[in-house]
């Protein structure tokens, strides 16, 4: 099953192509769920819902699925989105070469290693040990009970019980420490992780803000040849609702940076 992290970089990959098979309706209704899509994983929820989710909206796009997807399912389904034709006196721009995905890693498969035999043997040692350290405590206790008639005897066996009870306490105190440490180790751990994954998340957000400074730039230079070769009659329609749609990525752009 296809993860949201792969999702994503998918899309990410594809950006300027889908951009292309869509209509520009399309491509903001497009955009506008992504984007909430991202948000969504990045505010926390649930990565295989957002999954899910984020499969869901490239099957409804029939364009964008054979895009993303070339399965026979998407192949089946006749695509109604029309790309957007060049402007007069424009030649359309070639599509971009698609970057290839580095082919995922298998992973390695699970079994015992040398590291774990040598766990398992120094475990079973401590245990030996902490075992036969606790049985002789106990018999020197009932030992030292039987001497106290016996001045000499009894300080004997109380010298031993008082080096075996030290030893008794190192393995106590290994034990019972141990359970702390590991538990914070544990959850550095996690927290490392969840710092690694913010960091990809920031990284994947840097990165959209710059395509999307790219294309609004692209966009406005677009813009200012257009209002210089056409009459102002003809293209008065077309260069509003262009204006409107830079205003909004501009507008989508300022969002982005605020939350990053």
């Amino acid at each position: 099953m296809t993860t949201a992290r792969e999702w994503i970089e998918q899309i990410e990959s594809h950006r300027t192509q889908i951009r292309e098979v869509l209509t520009p309706e399309g491509w903001q209704t497009f955009e506008a769920r992504y984007f909430a899509l991202t948000d969504a994983l990045t505010a926390g929820d649930d990565p295989e819902q957002v999954a899910g989710q984020l499969r869901q909206l490239v099957m409804e796009f029939p364009a964008v699925a054979r895009l993303l997807e070339p399965d026979p399912f998407a192949l089946s389904q006749p695509s109604t989105e029309t790309p957007p034709s060049a402007p007069s006196g424009e030649s359309p721009m070639p599509p971009a070469t698609p970057v290839p995905q580095p082919a995922p890693a298998e992973p390695s498969p699970r079994g015992f290693k040398t590291e774990d035999f040598i766990q398992i043997f120094k475990e079973a040692v401590t245990a030996l040990i902490a075992i036969l350290l606790v049985w002789t405590t106990i018999s020197l206790v009932r030992t030292l009970i039987g001497t106290i008639g016996d001045e000499a005897r009894f300080n004997q066996a109380k010298d031993i019980l008082t080096v075996m009870t030290g030893l008794l306490g190192v393995v106590l105190g290994y034990y019972f420490g141990r359970i702390p440490a590991e538990a914070r180790a544990a959850q550095a751990q996690e927290q490392a992780a969840q710092a690694i994954q913010k960091g990809e998340q920031a990284i994947a957000q840097s990165k959209r803000m710059g395509e999307r400074i790219g294309e609004l730039a692209e966009q406005a230079n677009q813009l200012a040849s257009q209002m210089q070769a056409a009459p102002a009659p003809r293209a008065q329609a077309d260069m509003s609702q262009a204006l409107q749609a830079w205003a909004a990525g501009a507008e989508e752009l300022r969002r982005m940076t605020r939350e990053h």
